[in-house]
């Protein structure tokens, strides 16, 4: 069944995910301050917030964005599933941010 906000979901998706990449690489710019740092994810934790309205539609935006196998979609995918206390979701959150983990050095 489609919800009828399931783009606001996919947005939201698509916005954490994203912001999530900026953050991950900002943090380790030196011309950012904690204050740039802090505003980004205030805009992340918005995003995320925004997921929590409707778990259901929610979380198959999540889902579907998985397919792309990004680090994004893992990190907003596994915030969704931890905070649905849902074992099925965090399981399947985990399991694809495990097919993509860098290799281990040896």
């Amino acid at each position: 069944m489609k919800h009828t906000y399931k783009d606001f979901y996919e947005h939201n998706v698509e916005d954490a995910s994203f912001l999530w990449v900026l953050r991950s690489t900002r943090i380790e710019q030196p011309h950012y301050t904690a204050h740039d740092i802090h505003a980004l994810e205030q805009r992340m934790e918005t995003r995320l917030d925004g997921l929590m309205t409707a778990l259901d539609p929610g979380w198959e935006a999540c889902e579907a964005a998985l397919a792309f196998q990004d680090p994004g979609e893992v990190f907003t995918a596994m915030v969704t599933a931890m905070r649905s206390h849902e074992a099925g979701k965090i399981k399947m959150a985990v399991d694809a941010g495990l097919e993509n983990a860098p290799p281990h050095p040896a």
